[in-house]
């Protein structure tokens, strides 16, 4: 059996993996049986001989657009689309723990002991310059940090704790003399000792309590309690896989619901997306129920784009360990390519065309798809054979066909159409990514204190960048990320206004997606449809892009992806099967 994957960025990679090992395990049961059991009438039906999965990617390293890297200032800096993963890292953190520690993979976790470790962000209302929302403290605390760190005050702190040490000694008795020797004490270990993590801990305490407030009276009570959705969104998930796979239909705006987040969506949110579909896991080591979604038309408003994608996918990380940010850096080839290293790798190959054989060919023994690609050597495209294909990538029509018997074109296999609106890509909002290594201009943000700044910034409005996030730090002082609508130069328009020197800038523009999606054909039969995959969120408006660059929603995918395949066995017809199966199996 031969399955291609089109597409060398996390979530083909992963899903490669999850095959490889899939395959792996149910070899592995099938030998153990057959050692185990003289009768072999109960013996597993071997799995297939020759089981490959070929990786197609375009470019000459794995990885895709979300994770790349520039050098600044000698460090890596992300330049890709997925940046950092504010959460517990569940799903990702799984996928590492189950790989084989003699990849030595960086992990990427930062531990946070003090205040620069601490992420922040904030939503920024650029038209009247105000905050409607932020998590980082409050600008008194700031100060005093600084304060409180610095030598001087280190110095008039230790002679006050020496002087009250010694009134307390000489000077009182009893009671009184016992709280002021706590006292003295208590300050001295945390103002001049540890200064940065007492701050930063009251800071983040008093941060929590009042966005909880806000929220609570912005947002609702589910809002206020999960601070935003990190939590929300992964429980949420969670019980998804739970649930009941022959009776539930998750839409997006139950999912905005029960993460508390109804009222930042527009009021046709459950329309955005089509439905959340279950299929029951055919990935043999993973028993949950997986998930399929399928996206239809997305209407939701800039603003409440901006709000989601900083709820769902950029809430910090506050558990009882201390600040832990799950990092998947930009260019970390290492975390594809061990994921994918079972695999058969085509690089620089672009896919060109997927045929589809007629169910008569299939029937006499042919594989059911010819898939056509190009490679620098050769002028004609190269064509193999597989039994399915995972799109793990954009399905760019002017780059890649398909020919599928009853359809015309790609629009007809996807539902997809060719038309772009301009109000779902408004003003190429997210097309120009600047990485800048400067001061930035904190007053232009309304702080009075650049320590103060969040280290990251969403704009509301949109009209000239869209985030602004802090992404490295060097040894001449810190790198930003600006994603702007027009294409930033240094010391002119954006740039000038946003920072007050700029020591290096690169700038790289992003891909725009060249389509738009519609509800899927009603009455198509499934059979023309089998094993061609959509292995990952084809999102239409531009500032939705944080929505889909979720790590985390990269794994689920891959697993949804993998779980479609049973070694051996065509997808469509397991399917089938267990649709008929009791409910308690389904969902075991």
């Amino acid at each position: 059996m031969r399955v291609a994957i089109v597409g060398g960025n996390l979530t083909g990679c992963a899903t490669a993996w999850f095959l490889e090992k899939s395959y792996a395990d149910l070899r592995k049961e099938y030998e153990l049986r057959a050692r185990c059991q003289e009768d072999d009438s109960d013996v597993l039906p071997p799995p297939p001989e020759n089981f490959k999965v070929t990786i197609f990617e375009k470019s000459s390293v794995l990885g895709g657009n979300k994770l790349q890297t520039e050098i600044i200032e000698d460090v890596a800096v992300e330049a890709g689309r997925n940046s950092t993963l504010h959460s517990d890292g569940v799903y990702v953190g799984e996928v590492l723990d189950q790989m084989s520690s003699e990849l030595e993979l960086d992990r990427f976790w930062l531990e946070g002991t003090g205040y620069h470790s601490v992420r922040s962000f904030a939503i920024y209302d650029a038209d009247n310059s105000e905050y409607l929302f932020r998590h980082g403290g409050y600008w008194g605390l700031d100060i005093l940090k600084v304060v409180a760190s610095s030598i001087f005050t280190r110095f008039l702190l230790l002679v006050g704790c020496g002087f009250a040490l010694y009134h307390g000694r000489f000077e009182m008795s009893g009671l009184a003399r016992l709280k002021t020797i706590a006292a003295a004490v208590f300050v001295f270990i945390s103002l001049v000792l540890f200064p940065r993590r007492f701050l930063a801990s009251v800071n983040r305490s008093l941060a929590f309590w009042s966005s909880a407030i806000v929220g609570l009276m912005t947002y609702g009570t589910t809002a206020a309690l999960s601070r935003g959705a990190s939590k929300g969104f992964t429980d949420h998930f969670k019980a998804m896989l739970k649930a009941n796979a022959t009776t539930k239909s998750i839409t997006l705006g139950h999912l905005f619901n029960r993460c508390g987040l109804g009222s930042y969506s527009s009021t046709d949110a459950e329309s955005a997306f089509r439905s959340f579909k279950f299929l029951p896991a055919f990935v043999r080591h993973y028993s949950d129920t997986q998930l399929q979604v399928d996206y239809a038309n997305s209407q939701l408003a800039a603003k409440d784009v901006s709000t989601l994608a900083a709820m769902l996918c950029q809430q910090r990380a506050d558990v009882s360990e201390g600040d832990k940010v799950l990092r998947i850096r930009g260019g970390n080839a290492k975390l594809c390519e061990a994921l994918g290293r079972g695999s058969r790798q085509m690089l620089n190959a672009a896919a060109v065309k997927i045929k589809k054989r007629s169910a008569e060919e299939i029937e006499s023994g042919k594989q059911a798809y010819i898939l056509s690609y190009k490679i620098p050597a050769q002028a004609e495209p190269v064509e193999e054979e597989f039994n399915g294909i995972v799109l793990a990538c954009s399905p760019n029509m002017e780059e890649l066909t398909f020919e599928t018997p009853g359809m015309d074109n790609s629009g007809d296999v996807f539902g997809y159409t060719k038309e772009i609106l301009t109000t779902q890509t408004p003003r190429n909002r997210s097309r120009w990514l600047a990485l800048v290594a400067g001061t930035l201009n904190h007053r232009c943000l309304g702080h009075l204190i650049a320590d103060t700044v969040p280290d990251m910034i969403l704009s509301t409005s949109g009209k000239d960048w869209l985030k602004i996030e802090c992404v490295a730090e060097s040894k001449k002082g810190k790198i930003w990320s600006v994603i702007c609508t027009e294409e930033p130069k240094a010391g002119e328009g954006l740039i000038a206004e946003l920072f007050t020197n700029v020591r290096e800038m690169k700038v790289r523009e992003r891909s725009q997606p060249k389509y738009k999606t519609r509800e899927f054909i009603n009455g198509v039969d499934g059979n023309d449809v089998p094993s061609l995959i959509l292995g990952t969120r084809f999102i239409n408006a531009a500032g939705m892009d944080r929505l889909s660059c979720d790590p985390e929603t990269d794994i689920i995918s891959a697993w949804n992806a993998a779980s479609l395949f049973s070694v051996g066995v065509n997808w469509m017809e397991e399917k089938e099967e267990s649709q008929n199966a009791p409910v308690d199996e389904l969902t075991s």
